[in-house]
């Protein structure tokens, strides 16, 4: 049991706490949720936006397209009405002034109109015929001639162009003296008589004219919040209108396309092919574009609308953003409250923690806290009280018993000496001619052991000897062992052979063996002075020869069974000689079966290599001793290990007895 004086039970961190596991498990569940959500909302809205984007340009551009288109198709309504009373008034002046006047007058798209009538059959040939246009300039019209323009009609393109196509068409913006400097398109179809067919050839053409800057203030009737970008190209795809006022009437699209903007290639081959073109591109500063484009009437001229999708997405961008920093603030004050409603949870268990570091300093009558709870609190309370009473009757019983295994391990230990006490210690046992070195080691695999070895002098001149091992392990062992050795010694005071010993032996071990143990044993008689050895074996393993020339031999010796199961009439028995300077080796399988830390067995051929024939018979028991526990390391102990070396030996010049 701790002292009262030991430090308390250290605070759980921080980064191991419950309360830190619940609040961080609520926050990322909530942060997640948030985020899945958000996430799904966005790509939602960014989907609708993109598409409400699309079809929004795409009603821009066809709206922007019809309205450039009903100005068009007014002042070609007005050119087709000026062509058809150009062919019928007659090359009165005054009509066709009229009729150019009453052009103007209705149509306010209109700005300036021309009748140019060649000259009639017969009549010289620079009469120039009958050339007159009038443009409007604010309030009042202005009226030219054909001197007053300074230039021959008849060579000039445009004029060349409609009598020979003999097809009404629009040109290119121009602006010269006729039109004040301002910047026209023009309309030009051909003059045919009254009931002429359709190929008839013509007697002169009429042009309308309608000012780029209407136009222009069309296509700015756009919407400026849309982020959009319009563009109008003429019917040979020239720039008049572009956000880029550098492009304006000095690069056409396809210049434009091969220059600086391959993206757009795609209008182009749409309006090479005659359709309109609807297509997501990226622009060379990377911003992605919608653009469509749109026919304007059967002109010739061309509306492009482009919308960026930054631009579109922006306001979503920054909604994103700020719904991102509220889910950002909630998440705090969520931490802020489950931070709170952790700390109430959690707290209970750290009264509890605390309540347990009492009793780990052994004050079992410290008072528990939220014993009086009817929630999960209280259970784990209540569950304490109860293991303190239990810990404290266990402790009292630990107490006793640890008293009552001091006892038993100071009893043990009195019965090791004692059970060690009645083996004899190695000694030589000498002749007048020769000398025999004993020497056995024996160590229990428990506090005692069930092997044995035992050695003494029946008669002047022989050695008696005894090695055996019991069936069992610790107490039991060590009693039969006690028996097993006193029945062997009466048996040995009282025959003089050793199989009649075992053969004794084996009659008193039997009887009352109640609990059927038994014991190997190998027995032997030497005779001290010639070496001659008599040797009987009851299940005991077979004894070895240690000889100078033939190294490590196993005697021959054939086995009985044990003793204790039951009475024996015979033993098989070995007779020999042992020479000068050979060893009888004994042991018990507790030798060749000991385990290292691999469960690898000491085994016989290790037993033999650790065995040498010069060494006297302590030196033989102590080298194999060693080197059985430098094999085994640190593994327990598998059986009790005994071991037992007889050696002759004599003294050059003695003589050997009779």
């Amino acid at each position: 049991m701790d002292s009262p004086s030991q430090p308390p039970q250290p605070q759980v961190h921080w980064r191991h706490s419950l309360r830190t596991r619940m609040l961080v498990g609520a926050v990322l569940s909530l942060a997640a949720l948030l985020g899945l959500l958000g996430t799904l909302f966005y790509l939602g809205a960014r989907a609708e936006l993109v598409t409400a984007a699309r079809k929004e340009v795409d009603g821009l551009t066809q709206q922007s397209a019809r309205s450039l288109a009903a100005t068009l198709d007014s002042v070609q309504v007005s050119g087709r009405t000026l062509a058809a009373g150009a062919g019928a008034v007659g090359t009165q002046p005054f009509n066709l002034r009229a009729l150019l006047e009453a052009t103007l007058t209705g149509d306010s798209d209109t700005a300036g109109a021309m009748i140019v009538l060649r000259p009639r059959s017969g009549r010289q040939a620079d009469d120039p015929g009958f050339v007159w246009y009038i443009r409007r300039d604010g309030d009042r019209l202005v009226e030219q001639s054909a001197q007053d323009l300074g230039y021959d009609y008849r060579v000039m393109p445009w004029y060349q162009r409609t009598m020979t196509t003999r097809q009404a068409w629009w040109s290119e913006p121009y602006a010269n003296a006729a039109t004040g400097g301002e910047l026209f398109t023009t309309y030009n179809l051909p003059v045919t008589r009254p009931g002429d067919g359709p190929g008839a050839e013509p007697i002169g053409m009429v042009s309308v004219d309608v000012p780029v800057r209407r136009l222009r203030d069309i296509v700015r009737e756009l919407p400026d919040n849309f982020g959009v970008q319009a563009t109008l190209l003429s019917p040979e795809g020239l720039f008049v209108l572009n956000p880029d006022p550098a492009l304006n009437l000095r690069r056409t699209l396809a210049q434009q396309v091969q220059r600086a903007r391959p993206d757009l290639a795609p209008l182009v081959q749409a309006m090479a092919a005659g359709q309109t073109a609807a297509f997501e591109h990226r622009a060379p500063d990377g911003q992605v574009y919608f653009t469509r484009s749109a026919a304007v009437g059967k002109s010739g001229w061309t509306f492009v609308l482009s919308a960026s999708r930054g631009y579109v997405l922006a306001g979503l961008n920054r909604l994103a953003l700020w719904v991102a920093l509220g889910a950002v603030a909630a998440l705090a004050l969520w931490w802020l409250l489950m931070r709170r409603f952790a700390s109430r949870l959690t707290r209970p268990i750290e009264d509890l923690t605390e309540a347990a570091a009492h009793f780990r300093r052994g004050d079992f009558e410290f008072t528990l806290p939220h014993v009086q709870r009817h929630d999960e609190v209280g259970v784990m309370a209540r569950a304490f009280d109860i293991a303190r009473g239990s810990i404290r009757q266990q402790l009292d019983e630990i107490g006793q018993m640890t008293a009552a295994r001091e006892r038993m391990q100071s009893e043990l230990q009195i019965a090791r000496d004692i059970q060690l006490a009645m083996l004899p210690s190695g000694r030589t046992f000498d002749t007048a001619s020769s000398h025999l070195e004993t020497c056995a080691r024996l160590e229990p695999a428990k506090m005692v052991g069930g092997d044995f070895y035992h050695f003494f002098e029946p008669a002047p001149g022989q050695l008696w000897f005894v090695i055996g091992d019991v069936s069992d392990k610790g107490v039991p062992a060590a009693l039969f062992m006690a028996r097993t050795v006193s029945m062997l010694e009466v048996a040995a005071r009282r025959h003089t052979r050793p199989d009649g010993i075992l053969i004794a032996a084996s009659r008193r071990l039997a009887e009352n063996n109640e609990t059927c143990m038994f014991a190997t044993v190998l027995c032997g008689l030497i005779n001290v002075d010639s070496g001659d050895y008599w040797l009987a074996s009851a299940g005991h393993e077979r004894p070895l020869l240690l000889d100078a020339r033939d190294g490590v031999q196993t005697l021959p010796l054939e086995s009985g069974p044990p003793l204790g199961i039951e009475e024996q009439a015979y033993y098989p028995m070995l007779r020999g000689r042992l020479e000068p300077g050979q060893t009888l080796f004994g042991y018990t399988d507790g030798v060749t079966d000991a385990l290292d830390e691999h469960a690898q067995a000491y085994g016989l051929a290790r037993l033999h290599a650790a065995l040498r024939p010069g060494r006297s018979a302590a030196e033989q028991c102590a080298a194999v001793v060693a080197d059985l526990h430098h094999f085994t390391g640190q593994a327990e102990p598998f059986d009790d290990i005994t071991l037992l070396a007889i050696r002759l030996r004599r003294e050059p010049g003695e003589a050997q007895g009779a």
